[in-house]
């Protein structure tokens, strides 16, 4: 089945429309367009409630068997669930509830608004994993020219549950979402910064940390002599510089 899918992403933000009749098949409900859509676009990032601002005692396990109830009440929501995570629909283990529950914490952060006979989303979305070796990003020169060159290095790292990430915004309108130990182009690490400091030409109004729902996080490095590139348009340092 193939829906019609509309969509522009900038930086880490996705925004577009998505109509629920599809290009073959029975319409789709609305848990099931929230679907398609993050299958296409990718998953929200969100404020996880198990993990933030204070984790909750027993973890998303304990959360997820308290809710499940709940989550099951709710027929074409868990249907849908069931049906895309290919889980049985006879009663199921603990370790499946959790798979349930993670998927219905998804579905609560996408919001879809209808308008006329489809429907309009805007989200962000985790960081971009799809850079690889050989990719032309923008660098910065030692001189401070801005040029495109070849990533030579890819990175990544698992992180645990409830991982956090610094939410940052500047005066300027430009977001950055990154891990707390990532540098600037001057050195400085992210989760160091506070409001009102100067970062690439203007001055951070917002920062904030936030639980990460990814498993993993990524970094590249650049050819030249820096190490720096541009993520959201903001100017950092690669953490893989050698």
């Amino acid at each position: 089945m193939r829906i019609a899918l509309a969509l522009a992403l900038l930086a880490t933000t996705a925004c577009g429309s998505v109509n629920p009749s599809p290009v073959s098949g029975s319409p789709l409900n609305v848990t099931q367009l929230k679907f398609a859509v993050m299958d296409v676009v990718g998953r929200p990032v969100y404020c996880d409630p198990d993990f933030y601002p204070i984790a909750r005692e027993g973890g998303e396990q304990a959360s997820a068997i308290s809710t499940y109830p709940q989550m099951k009440a709710d027929a074409e929501t868990y249907a849908a669930i069931v049906a895309h995570e290919h889980l049985p629909s006879a009663d199921l283990t603990d370790a499946q509830k959790l798979v349930v529950y993670r998927a219905w914490k998804l579905l609560r952060a996408l919001d879809l608004t209808q308008g006329g006979s489809g429907y309009s989303f805007q989200y962000r979305i985790q960081p971009m994993t799809d850079v690889r070796v050989g990719q032309v990003v923008w660098t910065q020169t030692a001189d401070g020219r801005r040029i495109a060159e070849p990533a030579i290095e890819v990175g990544s790292m698992p992180v645990p549950p409830g991982h956090l990430m610094v939410h940052l915004v500047l005066a300027d309108g430009r977001e950055l979402l990154a891990s707390p130990g990532h540098r600037t182009a001057d050195g400085r690490a992210l989760g160091d910064l506070q409001k009102g400091d100067a970062l690439d030409g203007s001055a951070v109004t917002s920062w904030e940390l936030v639980a990460y729902s990814g498993e993993r996080t990524y970094d590249l490095l650049p050819a030249g002599a820096t190490g720096r590139y541009w993520a959201d348009g903001i100017l950092l340092s690669s953490t893989l510089r050698r």
